[in-house]
């Protein structure tokens, strides 16, 4: 299977995954999206994306956590989730000493500071 889906796996509203940059549509190109979901109308110029999408319908969780017996859909939430059990947190809050496991916690933490500011 194409590593792609495992290296950059973002949710979207329609379930799917957001290619990485160097894959991404090119402006002006035809949209070639020959493999097509076997439950839904999801499609995908690239078939590691599909097998990875079919994954939230059959509920296929292949990752597991070597520390727990927890099982992801994806290799990213493994990594994500390994943070627990280490307390890492690479992501440092710029104007206090805040730190968090998930860049999406930074940025919902630096709202406060952004409100806080007007």
């Amino acid at each position: 299977m194409c590593s792609l889906a495992d290296l950059n796996p973002r949710s979207t509203a329609r379930g799917g995954l957001v290619a990485p940059p160097r894959c991404r549509k090119q402006p002006g190109k035809p949209e070639r999206s020959r493999f097509q979901c076997s439950y839904c109308e999801y499609r995908s110029e690239y078939k590691c994306y599909v097998v990875a999408h079919e994954r939230i319908h059959t509920g296929e969780r292949p990752y597991k956590c070597p520390l727990c017996s927890k099982a992801f859909t994806f290799k990213h939430h493994v990594t994500t989730h390994l943070r627990c059990h280490t307390g890492e947190k690479p992501f440092r809050c710029s104007m206090c000493p805040r730190s968090f496991a998930q860049k999406s916690n930074l940025n919902q933490h630096l709202l406060i500071h952004r409100n806080n500011v007007r």
